[in-house]
């Protein structure tokens, strides 16, 4: 039959145990098969309830500790293991935003240019003329068309035979709007050459670049005496005043019912004065063609009976053509 005692102690050595383990579960808050993290590094403690002898021969339970094995081998049995987590792709509610590409413009290598400038040719009086000459004389013989852009005579001043006749004369004025003109009416009227002007007759000449072209500026001396065409020296680059002309001229005046008029002015009587001429020519730089020219020359004269003077006249003459190749 089991004493008391032995009662005692049995109870003893089975509730210390289970105390110890309610106790050893409580305090690491988690089950004991509950697996390690793997990816964990801090040590854990197990806590081991080894039961020992106590004095009378009952047992007790005493608690230990000791490091838990690394999870890396388990000690006992197989340790479980979690599926790895399953990845879900949601697609994506937004648009993408668009790709943007940044275009560099290609770069390009400007080389400049050489300015033109004016060879050497064209910077003496000697060869500007020359150049002008050759230029006028073929546009005369070989252009398509001409047209004269300005035709112009202008008086500025008339007395004769004491009567001032200004007002009379400048009715006489001539301004024509463009039109076209054959070459025979180009300067020289009547001749097959458009220019032989000498450089001995120019005052200074000048060349310039502007785009294609060489604009040539030419200034004639003064020249005065019993001028006409035939032996000036404006004579021969633009159309001056001819002996017919002077002489139809002085009919004209004769004619006018003026007191105290003197007759018989005749053409000789006329002294002549050429000033302040301008030539002004384009020439494209790689044909040579004349593309325009501009003429200007101041007119004076005087007419005299013996001593006595009869006339005096002034007036400015202007012509501008423009050629078609």
């Amino acid at each position: 039959m089991v004493s008391a005692r032995q009662k005692r102690a049995t109870w003893v050595a089975v509730l210390v145990p289970l105390t110890l383990f309610v106790l050893v579960f409580v305090a690491c808050d988690e089950p004991i098969d509950q697996p390690v993290d793997p990816s964990s590094t801090e040590e854990r403690t197990s806590f081991v309830v080894r039961p020992t002898l106590q004095p009378g021969g009952s047992t007790a339970a005493t608690a230990a500790t000791q490091p838990l094995p690394s999870t890396q081998e388990p000690t006992t049995g197989e340790v479980p293991t979690s599926p790895p987590p399953t990845l879900v792709v949601l697609p994506s509610t937004s648009a993408a935003p668009p790709r943007t590409t940044t275009t560099q413009p290609p770069t390009t290598t400007v080389i400049p240019t050489k300015p033109v400038t004016v060879p050497a040719s064209l910077k003496t009086i000697d060869g500007i003329v020359a150049y002008f000459n050759k230029a006028a004389n073929e546009a005369k013989d070989e252009a398509d068309d001409i047209l004269q852009t300005v035709e112009k005579n202008t008086f500025s001043k008339l007395i004769f035979s004491g009567a001032d006749l200004s007002d009379w004369v400048r009715r006489r004025n001539v301004d024509r709007a463009p039109h076209e003109i054959d070459d025979d009416d180009l300067p020289i009227k009547g001749k097959r050459y458009a220019s032989r002007l000498a450089p001995a007759s120019v005052q200074s000449a000048a060349c310039k670049v502007d785009g294609d072209d060489y604009v040539l500026t030419i200034k004639l001396k003064k020249e005065s005496g019993q001028l006409n065409q035939e032996n000036s020296r404006h004579g021969q680059v633009m159309d001056v005043t001819t002996w017919d002309g002077m002489e139809r001229w002085a009919k004209i005046l004769n004619s006018l019912p003026l007191p105290g008029k003197q007759e018989g002015l005749k053409a000789l009587d006329y002294t002549i004065t050429y000033s302040g001429c301008v030539i002004t020519a384009r020439i494209h730089r790689e044909s040579g063609h004349l593309r325009s020219s501009h003429y200007i020359i101041h007119t004076q004269v005087i007419g005299k009976t013996g001593k006595d003077v009869v006339l005096e006249q002034t007036g400015v003459k202007e012509d501008a053509y423009e050629f078609r190749w």
